[in-house]
This record gives C-alpha cells, sequence and structure tokens, in this order.
C-alpha cells in the first residue's frame, strides 16, 4: 500500500526547548488516524512539521514522497484556531471559495470551476442549504463543517486537522467525527486531539503524542499510550491501601478506636 506520510528519527525545539523526540511515523494511503496528546505535548508541532509548516531540527519528513511545501495543493488542512471576524460581511460560500487554488476570480465573479467545487465541497458537509448565510450566524458546529468544506475544496488526498472538535458541543463532536468516517473512503485522514471521543470513531490506528510518540498495537487506548499521556503511576496510593484491607479489619480498627476514646 502506498505510503503518504512518514517521519523518520524526528527531532523539533522552540528556542532550545525539546518539543518533539524521536518521532517514527507511517501512514498509509485510505488510512484513518487519530492522535491524542495533552496540550502542550506537541500534537499542533506535529501537524505543522506534516503540512509543511515547519521543519525538523532533526530527521526526515516526506508526505507523498516529497518534502511537504512541495506537495501542499494534495493536503487539506484545518488549523486548530481558524477564527473568522463576527463583524466581516462573509458568506458560507465566499469563506469555502478561499480554498480554491484556481479562482480566476474577476471583480466578484467566481470561475464556473470554482463554484462547482464550493458547491460540492458544501454537499459533503450538508451545509449547501446555508452557502449564502453569513458566518457570523453560524453555531459552532456549522462554522467548523465550513471550515472543513473549505480544506475539501480542492480535492485533497490528505485531510490534517488540528483539534476539529474545539468548541462544538457533544453532539456536534459526534456528527463531525461521522463525517471523517464517511471521508476516509475517498481520502488519508489524520486528526490530533486530545478529546478521547474520536477514539470511539472509525478508526484504523490511535497514537498517542507527549514529546514522543506512541501507536497503539490494539487500535484502542492500551497502558503505553496511558502512560506516555498521564505519567506512571508508581506510588503506593492510600485508597488502594483502604481498598486492599478487608473490611472487617477496617471495622474492628473503627470500633477499637471508639471504645479507647469512650467514657464508659
Amino acid at each position: 500500500m502506498e505510503t503518504i506520510v512518514e517521519l523518520k528519527n524526528v527531532y523539533f525545539a522552540y528556542r532550545r526547548q525539546l518539543i518533539l523526540e524521536d518521532i517514527d511515523l507511517t501512514v498509509k494511503k485510505g488510512e484513518f488516524w487519530a492522535i491524542l496528546g495533552p496540550n502542550g505535548g506537541g500534537k499542533t508541532t506535529l501537524l505543522k512539521l506534516i503540512v509543511g509548516l515547519l521543519k525538523p531540527l532533526k530527521g526526515q519528513v516526506l508526505v507523498f514522497n516529497q518534502p511537504p511545501a512541495k506537495v501542499r495543493h494534495l493536503m487539506g488542512y484545518v488549523p486548530q484556531h481558524s477564527t473568522v471576524n463576527p463583524l466581516f460581511p462573509l458568506t458560507v460560500f465566499e469563506l469555502v471559495a478561499m480554498g480554491c487554488l484556481e479562482n480566476n476570480r474577476r471583480g466578484i465573479f467566481y470561475s464556473k470551476t470554482c463554484k462547482h467545487k464550493v458547491y460540492a465541497a458544501l454537499d459533503k458537509v450538508n451545509l449547501v442549504k446555508l452557502a449564502y448565510k453569513n458566518v457570523s450566524s453560524l453555531s459552532g458546529g456549522e462554522l467548523q463543517r465550513a471550515l472543513v468544506a473549505r480544506a475539501l475544496v480542492n480535492e485533497p488526498e490528505l485531510l490534517v486537522f488540528d483539534e476539529p472538535t474545539a468548541n462544538i458541543d457533544p453532539q456536534g463532536k459526534v456528527c463531525l467525527y461521522e463525517l471523517l468516517s464517511q471521508l476516509k473512503s475517498k481520502m488519508t485522514i489524520i486528526v490530533v486531539t486530545h478529546d478521547l471521543v474520536v477514539s470511539a470513531s472509525s478508526l484504523d490506528h490511535l497514537a498517542a503524542v507527549n514529546k514522543k510518540l506512541v501507536v497503539s498495537n490494539t487500535g484502542s487506548l492500551d497502558k503505553a499510550m496511558l502512560d506516555l499521556l498521564y505519567g506512571v503511576h508508581g506510588h503506593l496510593c492510600p485508597l488502594n491501601t483502604a481498598v486492599a484491607t478487608e473490611p472487617k479489619d477496617m471495622f474492628n480498627k473503627a470500633r477499637g478506636r471508639s471504645n479507647k476514646n469512650s467514657w464508659s
């Protein structure tokens, strides 16, 4: 199967602070990947390396067997902070049309090719009926779907998301991941998030990043991933000690203390 994304022995640092260490990742064509991680664990940095917005300190990043910057036209990217000025009069159609690489717009008119692509993208996310609605009036889930449509407008072969469910209600999260599950038959998808809802989606692979990267061998959260995300729980927990004690012993100890402190 064709390799779409490949990272080999990748390191990255901000101001001499190591953010990613010895990252190896191989994503095949048509796979749906979710990469979990805590805030500050390097998730966004990892995606920016994949889409070519950053270069590694050490190691190699290849997308479609080339440096990412050379194949950006084959990628759709939804960044973590995609904000729209509510005072700017922008329709959903215009927002999605911003993603057209071959717009050939003259004045207020769009090319037929761009219009066709915009409506096709809106149809994929079920927003055609809102095409001429102002984006400032959209709900959080509707706005996110519009941003997904903008990423889809050029029919990318690789779709990359950074925290796609931020500021979306629980039902909207489920709907968004259902949409991604439908899209995976047509393209390769990588989502990075700290939202565990994604683990219930139709994923092919699940990984965790927190400076280092661990891929699940079972396709679900395992001990190695939990240790990376939340640390190893090595000390003796008082709760565990209490649970390990027989209820009868606990009762007798409590009764003994009660009798000792009694006035009778």
